[in-house]
């Protein structure tokens, strides 16, 4: 068994922020009910960067942390940070990009290490092979944080981004890896990046009977935080809620799910790793909702869950 959280902590999205000693010790207090009581394996934090891999390695050395927050272009970096429970091990990690001018596609294609200088750079996602110490088989995570709604091109960088993850994907299948997509792509399940670009379903029986298939159950993640009954005063749902007051008051899509997993067909059919959609959540206990209802941050985590039946 294998847990999985992902969260996008919003505490360092640019190179340059240097976090707060506040922010840091916050930080791991949330790591630690990530690992201590929902017992996650494997914790992919964005809008993170060099300086908070460095803070948090400082005050606590006993984080297995590996970052990833290399360059995608001469002007973007990746915003990933992952840490991992002893029991799971990363045995490779690659990036994964795409640019709009054909001539800087080859060479992206080409060199691993090309950050391209013209047209539009998508930050495709980190591909990242895990393996359990005890299983022989391993399995693959592609995290993603996708073009944000507040950027020129940013509907179109999302439905480019979809295109390039899905030939990556089907490559992937082809050689029998096991796939999960995880991430913030700034679009809701139901978006035409995630359901025609992509290729995603929330129709689990149309997706087991397709290896090539991506099933995608975060349509789950839409359910009110706070279940309603009389008195209950806080009425908000889904992964990302804006941290604007006025916008909740006026606006009809200030709750959203942007936040979401897929899994590749093997997953809820052949395995051997199959994933528990009980256990697919959003995940937080009462501090983090008091930081999100404030405004102080604007994602919810969400979890979920692997296990091997060979």
């Amino acid at each position: 068994m294998v847990n999985i959280i992902f969260w996008n902590c919003g505490i360092a999205p640019l190179p340059s922020i240097i976090p707060t000693t506040k922010q840091q010790d916050e930080l791991l207090d949330f790591i630690d009910f990530f690992l201590n009581d929902m017992l996650a394996d494997i914790i992919i934090l964005t809008e993170a960067n060099d300086y908070l891999a460095q803070g948090l390695r400082k005050k606590r050395k006993s984080l297995k942390l590996e970052k990833l927050t290399g360059k995608a272009a001469s002007n973007s970096n990746f915003d990933i940070l992952v840490i991992t429970s002893e029991k799971v091990n990363i045995t490779s990690k690659k990036y994964i990009k795409a640019n709009s001018k054909y001539e800087e596609e080859e060479k992206i294609e080409s060199e691993n290490d090309h950050n391209p200088s013209r047209g539009r750079t998508m930050k495709i996602g980190a591909n990242i092979t895990f393996k359990h110490k005890s299983i022989p088989d391993d399995f693959n995570i592609i995290a993603s944080h996708w073009s944000s709604r507040r950027i020129g091109f940013n509907d179109q960088n999302r439905r480019e981004s979809a295109d390039k993850l899905k030939v990556v994907v089907r490559n992937m299948i082809r050689t029998n890896k096991q796939v999960i997509l995880i991430g913030d792509y700034n679009d809701p399940p139901n978006a035409d990046s995630i359901t025609h670009h992509l290729g995603a379903t929330n129709n689990r029986h149309y997706a087991s009977i397709d290896k090539m298939r991506i099933y995608n159950p975060s349509n789950s993640f839409l359910a009110p935080h706070i279940p309603y009954k009389n008195g209950e005063s806080k009425h908000f749902h889904g992964t990302w809620l804006s941290k604007d007051s006025s916008t909740r008051s006026n606006y009809n899509l200030s709750c959203q799910v942007f936040d979401q997993v897929m899994y590749t067909s093997s997953f809820i059919s052949s395995g051997p790793w199959h994933f528990n959609e009980e256990d697919t959540k959003t995940v937080y206990n009462a501090k983090i909702i008091q930081s999100l209802y404030s405004g102080g941050i604007d994602h919810l985590p969400i979890m979920t869950k692997i296990e091997h039946h060979p």
